[in-house]
C-alpha cells in the first residue's frame, strides 16, 4: 500500500512538473497583460482628451485667454478662489486680463487635472447615483465631473439629493452639464 502511494505521489509530481508553464509562456502572458494595460490607458487618455476639449469649448470656446464678467479665466473658466484652493497662487483676474501668460495653457491643463482629482474624491459620496436617471438625465461619472466643474460639489449634491437644478450666471444648469457630458468613458 505504501509503495502505491509513493508511486502515485511521484507520478503526480512528474505530471505537475510537465504541465507547469515554462518561462516563455510566463513572458508571453506578462507581455499580453502589459499590452492590454497600455491599450486601456491609451483609450482612457484619448477619451479624457475628448471630454476636456468639449469642456473647454463649452466653457470658453476653447480660448485659453478668455475671461468673463464674473472673474473666471482661461479655457476651463476657473475662478481664482478655486485656483488658490488647488495651490495655484499669485494668479489674479486682473493679472490674467493684462497678461494671460501667467496662466499658460500648460498650467491650465495642470489645474484642470488637479481639480478633477479633487472632485473625484469628493464625488465618491455620490457613486450610488451612477447609472440612475434623475430629472430625465442619466447620471454617469463623466457627467458628474463636468457638473462639479460647473457648479461645484454643492451644486451636484442639490441636483442628486434634492432634485434642484442650480444655474450658473450664464443660465447653464447642473442638469445641462450632466446631460451634455454623460457619454464619455472616463
Amino acid at each position: 500500500m505504501i509503495k502505491k502511494i509513493v508511486i502515485l505521489t511521484i507520478l503526480i509530481f512528474i505530471f505537475h512538473l510537465c504541465s507547469a508553464p515554462n518561462l516563455s509562456d510566463i513572458l508571453k502572458e506578462s507581455q499580453k497583460k502589459y499590452v492590454i494595460s497600455e491599450m486601456k490607458r491609451w483609450a482612457w487618455e484619448k477619451e479624457f482628451n475628448r471630454w476636456k476639449e468639449d469642456l473647454g469649448f463649452k466653457e470658453s470656446g476653447g480660448d485659453w485667454t478668455k475671461y468673463n464678467k464674473i472673474g473666471c479665466i482661461g479655457t476651463y473658466q476657473f475662478r481664482v478662489a478655486t485656483l488658490e484652493c488647488l495651490g495655484f497662487k499669485g494668479i489674479t483676474f486682473n493679472k490674467f486680463k493684462t497678461n494671460p501668460e501667467i496662466f499658460s495653457p500648460e498650467l491650465q491643463e495642470e489645474a484642470l487635472r488637479a481639480l478633477i482629482r479633487a472632485n473625484e474624491l469628493a464625488l465618491k459620496q455620490f457613486e450610488q447615483y451612477i447609472g440612475q436617471t434623475i430629472g430625465g438625465v442619466l447620471i454617469t461619472r463623466s457627467g458628474l465631473l463636468a457638473a462639479a466643474h460647473l457648479g461645484g460639489i454643492g451644486g451636484v449634491k442639490k441636483f442628486l439629493e434634492n432634485n434642484k437644478n442650480p444655474l450658473d450666471s450664464n443660465g447653464t444648469s447642473i442638469g445641462d452639464y450632466l446631460q451634455k457630458f454623460h457619454r464619455y468613458n472616463i
